[in-house]
C-alpha cells in the first residue's frame, strides 16, 4: 500500500487512466488476442492487473508482454483464467 499525497492524486489518476488505455488498446490491437477474453482489471501508479480468460498459455504470456511493452508500466500481473484444453 502506497498512499499518494492529495496534491499528486490527479496526476496518478490521469497517469494510470492513459495507461490503462493504452494497454487495452495493445491488448485488442494484437491480431493473436483480437478473440481474446483478457481485459485489464487495474491499474495502480504504472501495476497493470489482467484478468479475464485465455484459451492458451501462448495467448496469456502474449497479452502480458504486450501490456509490459507499454511506457509507463513497472510491472504486470495476472489473474486471468487459462482455458482447459
Amino acid at each position: 500500500l502506497q498512499v499518494v499525497p492529495p496534491a499528486q492524486r490527479d496526476s496518478v489518476a490521469i497517469g494510470d487512466q492513459s495507461i490503462r488505455r493504452r494497454v487495452e488498446w495493445a491488448v485488442r490491437e494484437d491480431p493473436r488476442l483480437i478473440d481474446s477474453q483478457i481485459r485489464v482489471e487495474s491499474v495502480t501508479r504504472g501495476v497493470v492487473v489482467l484478468g479475464g480468460r485465455a484459451e492458451t498459455q501462448s495467448d496469456l504470456l502474449r497479452a502480458m508482454r504486450r501490456a509490459r511493452e507499454v511506457e509507463g508500466v513497472y510491472r504486470v500481473a495476472s489473474v486471468i483464467d487459462l482455458d482447459a484444453i
